[in-house]
């Protein structure tokens, strides 16, 4: 290529600024092609816009880093230098932007998970979780015990973005959906002359006492038992007790009454305790997900549209 090529005006179309990452990239492109032509087919650009573009680097850095008096060129030991700084910063801007894509599809980023402690115990929430992380290793997801009134003032106060947990919550702050149901088991004694039974009615069950949960901790619980019994015709004596529903087990083996644990719950033998199908599988456990109605990170986004096909798969 002659001198006089390289200077050939540079057509009304190339007219307009480049951008420093972008004449980093054709320096580069013209290096590995060690052609003009080449390199311009390349970069979608003229022979003549193209080395307009690479005086116009050089001489904004103040270095030549090609030379131009021996046909092929030659790189300037400056141009060995800037060749190898150039892979390096357009690697970088590659690296930027694909994180900025990333981040933008939820593929990265971090969210702060809350459940409620039996839920760490049981049912599928800790199991659909690692299915997620499994899938997503880009997004940092940290899980943090709380009980039901401290998750929701963390996910209120933006300590949490997600919450998964038993009860509704009765704030129009949030936004929630069951993501799963449980049918409920009685946990009674194993002495207990109804403990080898198939079923058991609820009715069957009106002169014992209930282990329930706080209504801080658990208030479905109670609402839950007690419409069911008046259903069937009695109102329940019950005992609530700030515990998770495995430790609810402990007071039933202990004699203190009965509790309506979660089917999953009866997969685990606790010693003294025998767990008995309800008659009526209709008083169910439901599983919830709360998240705050103006999350916008797309890590956080990805996460509920993905947690929810997940339980939906099953």
């Amino acid at each position: 290529m002659t001198s006089s090529q390289d200077d050939e005006p540079e057509p009304t179309s190339q007219r307009h600024e480049i951008a420093p990452d972008k004449r980093l990239s054709y320096f580069v492109t013209l290096v590995e092609e060690r052609s003009f032509s080449a390199a311009a087919q390349r970069c979608g650009i003229s022979q003549s816009a193209l080395s307009q573009q690479i005086r116009k680097l050089e001489h904004e850095l103040g270095a030549e880093f090609i030379d131009r008096s021996v046909q092929p060129f030659e790189l300037t030991a400056t141009g060995h230098g800037v060749y190898v700084r150039a892979r390096e910063i357009l690697e970088g801007y590659r690296s930027i932007t694909s994180f900025v894509s990333e981040a933008a599809a939820g593929t990265v980023g971090e969210v702060r998970v809350g459940l409620v402690p039996s839920l760490l115990h049981l049912g599928t929430v800790p199991v659909k979780l690692h299915r997620y992380r499994r899938h997503f290793p880009g997004v940092r997801v940290t899980m943090h015990r709380l009980d039901h009134g401290d998750g929701v003032r963390a996910l209120l106060d933006r300590r949490l973005d997600v919450l998964f947990t038993y009860s509704q919550v009765p704030v129009n702050r949030l936004k929630g959906t069951v993501v799963c149901h449980e049918p409920y088991v009685i946990a009674l004694q194993s002495g207990d002359p109804r403990a080898d039974a198939d079923t058991i009615a609820l009715r069957e069950l009106k002169d014992q006492t209930f282990i329930t949960f706080t209504r801080e901790t658990y208030s479905d619980s109670q609402d839950d038992l007690i419409l069911a019994a008046r259903r069937v015709g009695f109102s329940p004596l019950v005992d609530d007790v700030y515990a998770s529903f495995v430790e609810h087990t402990g007071f039933v083996a202990a004699g203190l009454g009965v509790a309506l644990v979660p089917r999953s719950l009866s997969r685990y033998p606790v010693e003294g305790v025998s767990f008995v199908p309800l008659a009526d599988e209709s008083l169910e456990l439901s599983t919830r997900m709360y998240w705050r109605p103006d999350a916008n990170e797309p890590s956080v986004l990805s996460f509920l549209r993905q947690m929810v096909e997940l339980f939906e798969a099953d």
